[in-house]
């Protein structure tokens, strides 16, 4: 230290090589202090004192004035800015590159106390607190803030403090703590943008998840509180607001309301509404859901009707719980009102089918990562029945979902079903039996599988000679007869019955049909009336993968081929 005087003055230069502190992620080094002090009666008054240090190799510089009272107490003044601060810890999780910075402060001691009063700008530069990413040139920001700290505890309380982000977000509060697992806060967002402010604060803590493309648009206002480190409530105003999601090619529109969550205790009632929706090319009318969220849990308060297709999908009743937790659970009871096929076919892609399908979904849950139907799902499409029953989907969200499930299908029109695919036309009714259906990652692997003619349709039964062909080559059978002869003139033939049946096991389908021949196949088509036209299948063991691949060539349009 050094040190020169006059009648009226003490001028001093204090130098230190290094500060150590636990609270410090790094030392403070080549510490210089120099100050010209003025003494009254009660009091020693530094008007022009100059701070130099460096940290992690940074240079920092700081005006200040300050003053030291008779009875130990001390305040001090002033202004610091960084440079161009660039600097990482030696974890990376926290950096800065080139960090502009202005700040303002006023220290003041009281007791074993230290009240400050913080000023601080940043309007370039880039700063990454793992894994949020900042760049300040692009959206510059400023914070005040009061502040009590306790040296002896280390406990740190912000009274109050003002944060603006330009096109971000503008929110105070208070906060006090040790840490930041310890800290208690009260937050309010008075505005929020939310497309910047999702994509800076929350979209990097969804890579790797499903979100992680998930886009918003719009803006919010909010509230949060926090206890020990944890949200315990947060209160959301949405205004009107776009959601989307390239990979899922799926998004909202106009969606609005109030999201109400507590942690401990059911919260008031939340509510949203919004304008339309629309999943690939599926587009969905608006609709009003009001719910109830609290901890993990959520139950829908009122019935939910989403309009789609010419009709609607109604749920009644949806409560989970756990979310996203290991023994997340939930119920779903829906009714589909009738849905217009054609609509639906176009918007998914699909071959276009006639009709429309309606039914219900009663007592759907999830309960330790098994998803099953307790009732019977029941549907209409096709001008006939369709049900499900003793549906088991186990790990449902996992990389390798199992299902089972039991499906009949009741008296469906053949022209409605074939008249979508270049299969050929078949005129007449259709029931069907997969039992013990079982998937793998969505892929059949076994079942026992029956098609055939109800024993009392009495409606018109005709089939096509492309059908006829097709058909044929399913079963192994020779194609192309047809178009040879007398035959060729005719466009269909009459028809008694149809059938066919699969047990599929280790990737092999084992086929019949409608009874044996005498030369060891199986009939497929029963003809009736002149020209009467049998078909017949030989084929008794295919690979599953092969037959997969030929109805899809037929579906397409290529040629009906089984090797």
């Amino acid at each position: 230290m050094a040190a020169s005087s006059s009648a009226h003055a003490l001028s001093f230069t204090l130098q230190a090589g290094s500060i150590t502190h636990p609270d410090l992620p790094a030392d403070i080094r080549n510490v210089r202090v120099h100050c010209s002090t003025q003494a009254a009666q009660d009091k020693i008054s530094c008007s022009n004192g100059h701070l130099e240090t460096t940290w992690e190799q940074q240079k920092l510089a700081a005006d200040f004035k300050a003053e030291l009272h008779a009875d130990g107490q001390w305040s001090a003044q002033g202004s610091t800015g960084l440079d161009a601060l660039s600097w990482s810890d030696a974890s990376g999780r926290y950096a800065t590159d080139k960090l502009q910075a202005r700040i303002r402060f006023r220290i003041t001691q009281q007791d074993e106390s230290l009240l400050a009063s913080v000023q601080a700008q940043a309007p370039s530069g880039q700063a990454y607190v793992e894994p949020v990413f900042v760049d300040f040139a692009l959206a510059p920001a400023q914070l005040r803030a009061d502040l009590h700290y306790q040296p002896s505890s280390g406990h740190l309380t912000v009274t109050h403090f003002d944060f603006e982000q330009t096109g971000v977000l503008q929110a105070s509060g208070k906060l006090q703590g040790r840490s930041i697992s310890s800290v208690n806060a009260s937050i309010q967002i008075q505005e929020m943008r939310l497309g910047a402010a999702f994509d800076t604060f929350v979209q990097p803590f969804m890579i790797g998840t499903q979100l992680e493309h998930l886009k918003l648009s719009g803006q919010a206002s909010a509230s949060f509180e926090i206890q020990q480190g944890l949200p315990t409530a947060v209160d959301i105003e949405l205004l009107p607001t776009r959601i989307s999601s390239k990979p899922a090619d799926a998004e909202v529109e106009g969606l609005r309301g109030e999201l109400h969550w507590r942690a401990n205790t059911p919260s008031d009632a939340s509510s949203m509404q919004w304008d339309a929706s629309r999943i690939s090319k599926l587009k969905m009318a608006g609709a009003d859901a009001q719910f109830q969220v609290w901890s993990r849990n959520l139950k829908l308060l009122a019935p939910l009707r989403i309009p789609v297709a010419g009709g609607a999908i109604s749920v009644r009743r949806f409560s989970a719980g756990n979310i996203a937790q290991e023994g997340m659970s939930a119920s779903l009871d829906a009714q589909i009102e009738p849905i217009d096929l054609a609509q639906l076919c176009r918007a998914l892609g699909w071959p276009e089918f006639s009709g429309s399908l309606s039914g219900s979904l009663p007592g759907l849950s999830l309960q330790d990562r098994e998803l099953k139907l307790d009732g019977v799902l029941t549907a209409n499409a096709f001008d006939g029945h369709a049900s499900v029953d003793r549906l088991r989907v186990l790990d449902p969200f996992g990389r390798v979902p199992r299902i089972s499930s039991n499906i009949h299908l009741r008296d469906l029109d053949l022209a409605a079903l074939t008249g979508a695919f270049s299969f050929g036309r078949i005129e007449g009714r259709l029931d069907a039996d997969i039992e013990d259906l079982r998937l793998l990652k969505w892929r059949p692997v076994a079942f026992r599988a029956r098609i055939m003619t109800p024993p009392d349709d009495r409606s018109r039964h005709r089939i096509s000679q492309r059908a006829i062909d097709n058909i044929s080559s399913i079963g192994g059978g020779p194609t192309g007869i047809l178009s040879r002869g007398f035959l060729r003139f005719f466009d269909d033939f009459a028809y008694d019955r149809i059938g066919w049946s699969c047990v599929l096991n280790n990737g092999v389908c084992r086929m019949g049909g409608i009874e044996p021949t005498a030369d060891g196949g199986y009939v497929l088509v029963k003809g009736r009336l002149l020209p009467r036209i049998d078909v017949v299948g030989y084929s008794r063991n295919v690979d599953w993968n092969t037959f997969v691949s030929q109805l899809s060539s037929i579906r397409e349009g290529g040629p009906p081929e089984l090797r």
